[in-house]
């Protein structure tokens, strides 16, 4: 951010000098810390924390502690993530109305699978992850195709499927793998840029189009 805002330097190599730095500065403090034993281990990590953070707190130049501003926004071949990032608040605030809709049918679910393809798959494994850690849903990751593979045998009417679906090449094998698991008589929800396109899903939670299916995951993953 420095490097950018005062230099003018370019957002990609400031990032390649702060993984640098970062590295080098982690290789010296981890030279002087491991070679302490046993309580003066943690300690001194400890203490490495509560400076570090005063210490870069208190550098107006960095911003202190509330930081800086006018950083230049990111652009990966030619797309901008500043347009992802302005669409957040506003989702944030739509998902937060119609959430509740959603959340109370199923707390009842102790176990669900949730589908995703190509860059949505991991989306898939951080939803199964905070279903898990939040819910005490076991909820389990697959792709669409592992799903019509056997594990759509196990489904039921108390065995929902969270399909994220985005509006890339993948789609066609999300709706099929919701084809099959709506067969089983699994309750579908939907949620991604292509949410309304999932058939026979009861619950949608769709999420603004970006300008490349790349993007998707960083919007598909708020709800």
């Amino acid at each position: 951010a420095y490097l950018t805002t005062r230099f003018g330097a370019s957002p990609w190599l400031a990032l390649a000098v702060g993984i640098a730095i970062t590295i080098a500065v982690a290789l010296l403090l981890g030279f002087i810390t491991l070679r302490m034993k046993g309580h003066y281990l943690p300690l001194a990590t400890i203490a490495w924390g509560i400076s570090l953070y005063f210490l870069f707190g208190n550098l107006e130049f960095l911003g202190g502690h509330t930081g800086m501003t006018g950083i230049p926004s990111l652009d990966i071949f030619g797309v901008e993530l500043q347009a992802v990032a302005a669409a957040m608040p506003e989702l944030t605030d739509s998902l937060q109305a119609r959430i509740g809709n959603v959340a109370v049918p199923f707390a009842y679910a102790g176990r669900m699978f949730v589908v995703g393809r190509g860059a949505e798959f991991a989306t898939a494994r951080e939803i199964a992850l905070k279903l898990l850690e939040t819910c005490r849903i076991a909820a389990e990751p697959l792709t669409a195709t592992d799903l019509a593979h056997g594990p759509v045998a196990a489904l039921d009417s108390l065995f929902p499927v969270w399909a994220i679906a985005s509006d890339d090449p993948n789609l066609p094998a999300v709706v099929e793998a919701v084809e099959r698991a709506h067969e089983a008589g699994a309750t579908i929800i939907a949620s991604g840029s292509a949410a309304e396109s999932v058939p026979h899903a009861q619950y949608v939670l769709a999420t603004p189009k970006t300008s490349s299916p790349l993007l998707a995951p960083f919007l598909s993953i708020l709800p």
